[in-house]
């Protein structure tokens, strides 16, 4: 199992990129008079003011908008602009102190060494001996590891909070994730998204519901504005790569350990079978 785990995690990650690479391709090809009137006018137009503004300090990253449809200005302007992340932050961020407390925690429990790919040869000696019990921290800490492997960096977990509210169990997130995973483009840029959404189990597995997604430090409103643009441009929406995917790795996790998922109190418990 844990071989087929590492398989499909290097067959995602080739799936991104191929993906990323037949969208570069059918991108229509610029003609070579094209290329040279677009330097000349670079030349001609452009240098006029970057002498006048020289020394300014304000050097704007140029993002590409393109594959966006109905994108306009103030959106552009929302998801580019500079956040203070530690605003964002409800509790406390994941940190390498949660890297270790959970890499102590899968070790007591049969289960060290498994977040490394040399596992795969010693198979026969990792297997879950008791149940492991995470709290967010450590959660979060174990799921970074997991998504590293598929998006190198572009999706990263920043804070993860499971709490109770009348009754359900709720999953509050806040992710940092590059625009161009989601769209599948090249140079956009990072955006924060916080996610809550309410925790149930259905047939053995864990199911994220009724998510609300905040866009940086913006508005409900205006994030859902801005979310409803990037979800009309992809196949994927923008809850699938926040509590959504969380969910998907905890349900894969959980299966390739061979344990139960118990969210009976605001730690993540993996049961074993």
């Amino acid at each position: 199992m844990i071989k087929e785990f590492w398989q499909e995690r290097k067959e995602e990650k080739q799936r991104l990129k191929e993906l990323k690479k037949e969208d570069r391709k059918n991108k229509p090809k610029t003609s070579l008079w094209n290329k040279i009137c677009v330097v000349c006018f670079v030349i001609l137009i452009v240098l006029g003011p970057f002498v006048v503004s020289f020394g300014s300090g304000d050097s704007k990253t140029e993002f590409s908008w393109d594959k966006i449809i109905g994108i306009t200005d103030e959106i552009k302007e929302s998801l580019s602009k500079d956040v203070n992340k530690t605003t964002l932050i409800t509790s406390r961020e994941i940190n390498s102190s949660d890297d270790l407390r959970l890499e102590q925690e899968l070790t007591d429990v049969g289960l060290g060494g498994l977040l490394t790919e040399e596992s795969t040869d010693s198979e026969s000696d990792i297997e879950l001996t008791d149940d492991l019990v995470l709290d967010s921290y450590m959660l979060g800490a174990l799921l970074n590891d997991l998504l590293e492997e598929i998006y190198s960096g572009d999706v990263e977990i920043c804070e993860l909070i499971i709490y109770e509210e009348e009754g359900h169990k709720m999953l509050k997130s806040l992710m940092y994730i590059n625009l161009g995973t989601i769209t599948l483009s090249d140079n956009l840029p990072f955006v924060y998204f916080t996610t809550t959404s309410r925790l149930t189990t259905h047939a053995g597995e864990l199911v994220s519901l009724d998510e609300e997604i905040v866009v940086n430090d913006l508005t409900q409103e205006e994030s859902e504005q801005i979310i409803d643009v990037l979800d009309g441009s992809n196949f994927r929406t923008v809850a699938d790569y926040t509590n959504n995917l969380i969910v998907g790795q905890i349900n894969l996790f959980a299966q390739i350990i061979d344990a139960r998922i118990d969210i009976s109190t605001i730690n993540m418990k993996f049961i074993k079978k």
